[in-house]
């Protein structure tokens, strides 16, 4: 009979053993509400209590699920509100039981499961790498914003630089076709001036014959001949000469009078003919009672 029923007795002693385990785990609040980081052990109140040890390579006793967790602790320095803190978890559940087809996971407000965000130097280090990467980030992009503008500028300088050497070349055509003008003008003149070179012309001239008869004047026989004139200006001009002529003066060395034996223009015969000064002087003195 003791060998008979031996397993038996074994047996029983190890469910015995486990059922003590996870009552004294239920009704020792210390063992799920350890505070900071878990580290290879934790002090508890009983030698005979479980110690909390990091489990880096998966649970002990894998598969309990579902798995109730709650947020039990948030520290003010992760700027983390409870309610991210839950969103958070919420979507990493999300992933396992969206992957595998079934619930693995729930939040309960009595879970056995806390979550504590326990904030020590590997927050603060990343945080302040945070704070550095995201400055260097704006930094960057500001640098490239200015990059970008400075691009834009040159380009547009560059346009106009273009446009520039467009109009400079254009100014350079222009100037060297109107050079070629000038050119052709000036041997247009010399071949005018060679065709019909500036030569003493008589314009017109004043005839007269005087008939006597015992000496004594008995008649005048008087003619003007116009033979050539270069408008109406000088038509007239022409005429009053010639008339001066039939009223007995003679010709002017005055430049410009309108009894000159030569007409120069000077600016004292410009425009519509006038009888200057030194026209009225000689044709008084020729008959003073005028």
């Amino acid at each position: 009979m003791k060998i008979r029923f031996a397993p038996f007795g074994a047996i029983l002693s190890v469910l015995a053993f486990f059922a003590w385990m996870s009552s004294g785990a239920r009704n020792d609040p210390s063992s799920n509400e350890v505070e900071g980081t878990l580290a290879a052990s934790v002090t508890t109140h009983s030698d005979d209590a479980p110690v909390l040890r990091e489990q880096t390579g998966g649970s002990a006793v894998p598969c309990a699920v579902p798995l109730g967790w709650r947020i039990a602790r948030v520290d003010g320095p992760f700027e983390l509100s409870r309610t991210e803190a839950k969103a958070a978890l919420d979507k990493a559940a999300t992933l396992w039981e969206d992957a595998v087809g079934r619930s693995l996971f729930s939040n309960e407000s009595e879970g056995t499961l806390p979550v504590r965000f326990a904030y020590d130097e590997r927050q603060e280090r990343t945080q302040e790498r945070s704070r550095l990467v995201k400055a260097f980030n704006e930094a960057t992009e500001s640098l490239e914003s200015r990059r970008k503008s400075l691009d834009a500028e040159r380009e547009a300088l560059m346009v106009r630089g273009r446009q520039i050497d467009g109009l400079q070349q254009r100014l350079k055509d222009d100037s060297e076709r109107l050079d070629r003008e000038v050119e052709a003008h000036r041997r247009e003149g010399e071949a005018l001036q060679a065709t019909y070179p500036v030569v003493r012309v008589q314009s017109g001239t004043y005839r007269e014959a005087v008939h006597t008869r015992d000496g004594k004047v008995t008649s005048v026989t008087r003619e003007i001949r116009i033979y050539r004139f270069d408008g109406s200006d000088d038509l007239v001009r022409l005429a009053a000469h010639e008339l001066g002529h039939a009223m007995g003066l003679g010709h002017s060395g005055v430049p410009g009078s309108l009894m000159s034996d030569e007409f120069v223009q000077t600016d004292l015969s410009r425009g519509a003919p006038r009888v200057q000064p030194a026209d009225i002087e000689a044709l008084r003195s020729v008959c003073p009672e005028l």
